[in-house]
C-alpha cells in the first residue's frame, strides 16, 4: 500500500509537469497571436499614413491638372494602397480571432494546470502522512519492544 501511494504521487507530479508544459505552449501562442496582431494594427497605421499622404498628393496634382497620366498614376496608386489597406484589416481580423483563441485555450490549459497542481498536493501531503504514520507505528513497536524487553 506505502508503494502504491509513492507511486500515485508520481504520476500526479508527472502528470503536473506535463500541465505546465502545455501550460508554456499556450503561452507561447498567445504571444505570437499577439505579436502579429500588434505588426498587423503597425502596418494599418503605415497605410493610413500613406494614404492620407497620396490622397493629399493626388488632390494637389488634380488641382494643377498639369499630367494626365500622373494623376491616372496616382488615382491607381492610392486605389492600390486602398486594396493591400483592405487585404491588412481582414488580417489584423483573422489574427484577432487567434488572439482570442489562444486566450481561451492558455485559460483552459491553466485551470487544468491548477487542478494538477492541487492533485499532486494532495497526493504529496498524503504521502508525507502515510510515511509519519509508518513512522509512529515503527517507533511505538519499538518502544513496546523496549518496555517487554526490560519487563523480563
Amino acid at each position: 500500500m506505502d508503494e502504491q501511494y509513492k507511486n500515485n504521487g508520481a504520476v500526479w507530479q508527472t502528470l503536473l509537469i506535463k500541465a505546465e508544459a502545455s501550460s508554456r505552449v499556450a503561452q507561447l501562442r498567445l504571444i505570437k497571436a499577439n505579436t502579429a496582431r500588434r505588426e498587423a494594427l503597425t502596418q494599418i497605421s503605415r497605410l493610413d499614413d500613406l494614404l492620407v499622404e497620396y490622397k493629399r498628393a493626388h488632390s494637389q496634382v488634380l488641382r494643377e491638372a498639369s499630367d494626365t497620366f500622373l494623376v491616372s498614376n496616382y488615382r491607381q496608386f492610392v486605389s492600390q494602397l486602398e486594396g493591400i489597406k483592405a487585404q491588412a484589416s481582414e488580417s489584423l481580423s483573422n489574427f484577432e480571432t487567434e488572439c482570442e483563441t489562444a486566450r481561451r485555450n492558455l485559460k483552459s490549459v491553466d485551470v487544468e494546470r491548477q487542478k494538477m497542481e492541487s492533485l499532486a498536493s494532495k497526493a504529496s501531503k498524503m504521502q508525507k502522512r502515510l510515511v509519519e504514520y509508518r513512522d509512529t507505528k515503527v517507533v511505538e513497536a519499538e518502544n513496546l519492544i523496549r518496555h517487554n524487553m526490560s519487563n523480563l
